[in-house]
């Protein structure tokens, strides 16, 4: 009991030291804002930040590199300190120049509870609006973004106010891709003379969109690192998954390929495995046990000679060297060093062994090698699988 009380202590030192970083290393203060019209120079800053919004649709980069070209007098990018915070795009529709029809507005994560989504509003609408190039604000939101919603909202309470006036634009049927509906919002008559109420100017938190009430997908990117690879091609919650199928939380059904990039060969939750994991747990069994001796892993032991080893005369021993693919390959190195007594390894050209530095140094994929951050040693790249186009024997 003892020693828990000292690590419940000493977790909870490192959750206030970690709270006090957080604090220490977010801007909390507009004082280094800057806001101005974006050049074509910031186009991949917007597009980043659009991709890393995990909320917003992203567009071809070339989208956002026209809009900061062309459309620059109708988008504001924030800078703090130099650095691109978030951005708003619009337009004036042809057919209601006086309109404002916003397209897309993000904060960085980085720069988030500083007020910044609703600064960009502020400064964009009130210039437009002081020359009387527009009256009216327009924008689409889905209905499961309430933090754009409340964003809007607080605009329209601001500038008007008055609610702002919904009306359906784009429905489901419209979308080529399963895209949720998207209504249009208007706000206006919107004061040339600037917001009516001054007490809830952009500074306040409470304008900034994004944290104002995280949403099944903002949880992601507000709560977890961005160390990540296959979810950014893959948009969507999932929630159950059975055999080769899985189900998102709306109840979509998707046919999975991936299969856990190969580990799944028997599927998902196949009922036999299952079975008999539940009733190894029912039973209290040893569930983690580094490796000390357990029954179970005698059990495991005696069935894999049994049915893998003996039959086809195999005199191999075995090893449990971690639950991952990089862990065996990891172990393999050091085994075959210390057996050999050589340090160099020869690997093939087109390969991939994992994330670690011993299975990233026989890898072959250049991308995934620079993520290393230090010298790949003691491996030698050979060609293989006519890598050299048949110029040369592999």
């Amino acid at each position: 009991m003892l020693q828990l009380t000292k690590h419940l202590v000493r977790l909870v030192g490192v959750m206030r030291f970690i709270s006090e970083l957080n604090k220490n290393s977010k801007i909390t203060k507009n004082e280094n804002l800057t806001i101005v019209a974006p050049t074509v120079e910031d186009g991949g800053e917007i597009w980043r930040i659009a991709r890393d919004s995990a909320s917003l649709d992203l567009n071809s980069s070339y989208a956002y590199l026209l809009y900061a070209q062309d459309f620059a007098e109708t988008c504001r990018i924030a800078v703090v300190d130099g650095e691109t915070a978030g951005f708003v795009l619009g337009h004036r529709p042809p057919e209601r120049p006086e309109s404002l029809f916003i397209w897309q507005i993000a904060v960085d994560e980085k720069f988030r509870g500083m007020g910044i989504a609703g600064a960009l509003l502020d400064d964009l609408v009130e210039s437009l609006a002081q020359s009387g190039e527009i009256t009216t604000l327009e924008t689409t939101v889905t209905d499961d973004n309430t933090a754009s919603q409340k964003l809007f909202t607080a605009f329209a309470e601001r500038w008007t106010g008055v609610e702002m006036k919904k009306s359906p634009l784009f429905e489901a049927d419209h979308f080529p891709d399963g895209h949720d509906p998207e209504p249009l919002y208007e706000i206006g008559p919107i004061d040339a003379d600037g917001p009516l109420d001054t007490e809830n100017q952009s500074g306040s938190t409470e304008a900034d969109s994004q944290e104002l009430e995280r949403t099944p997908m903002t949880i992601f990117e507000d709560l977890e690192s961005q160390v990540r690879s296959y979810s950014r091609n893959w948009p969507v919650v999932f929630d159950r998954a059975v055999g080769s199928k899985m189900y998102d939380e709306d109840g979509n059904e998707y046919l999975d390929f991936f299969s856990g990039a190969g580990a799944l060969n028997y599927g998902h939750n196949n009922p036999i495995l299952k079975k008999t994991l539940i009733d190894y747990l029912s039973e209290d069994r040893v569930f983690h046990s580094l490796d000390m001796f357990t029954t179970a892993r005698r059990e495991f032991l005696e069935t894999f000679s049994k049915h893998i080893l003996e039959p086809r005369d195999l005199d191999y021993k075995v090893i449990f060297p971690g639950p991952g693919g990089a862990n065996a390959v990891e172990a393999a190195l050091k085994l075959v060093r210390k057996v050999t007594g050589r340090e160099q390894i020869i690997n093939f050209t087109n390969s991939f062994h994992g994330m670690t530095l011993g299975a990233l140094s026989v890898t072959g994929n250049a991308l995934k090698r620079g993520g290393a951050g230090v010298p790949l040693v003691h491996a030698t790249p050979m060609p293989f699988d006519d890598y050299f186009d048949g110029d040369y024997p592999d």
